[in-house]
């Protein structure tokens, strides 16, 4: 196992700037890199306030996509739109959904 090369100061200069963030900790990460003169990452410094039990706040998750409507509910919607009768369009089934789309936005 190798020796960490965090010190108490650095360790102290964590704390004072609690709660971290990825912003934060790429911040001291270069700071940290200039003081021992080998680089440090963000990803160094997070895992280092996550055993010292620093408070750190992940970054958000990026939304989802929005889930894009199903083959069968494409075919159920131009039915509806065209007043057929259930089941008499399912031949549908077979297009793609970008031309089922299309046909629906343009009834």
């Amino acid at each position: 196992m190798s020796k960490s090369v965090y010190t108490t100061a650095m360790v102290d200069l964590m704390r004072s700037r609690a709660p971290l963030n990825a912003e934060v900790c790429a911040d001291l990460a270069s700071e940290f890199s200039a003081i021992v003169g080998s680089e440090i990452t963000a990803r160094s410094v997070i895992a280092k306030a996550k055993v010292e039990k620093i408070d750190y706040t992940k970054k958000q998750a990026p939304a989802r996509k929005r889930v894009a409507s199903s083959k069968a509910d494409l075919v159920r919607a131009i039915t509806k739109a065209v007043d057929a009768d259930d089941g008499s369009l399912d031949g549908l089934m077979k297009a793609t959904v970008p031309a089922l789309s299309n046909l629906l936005s343009n009834l």
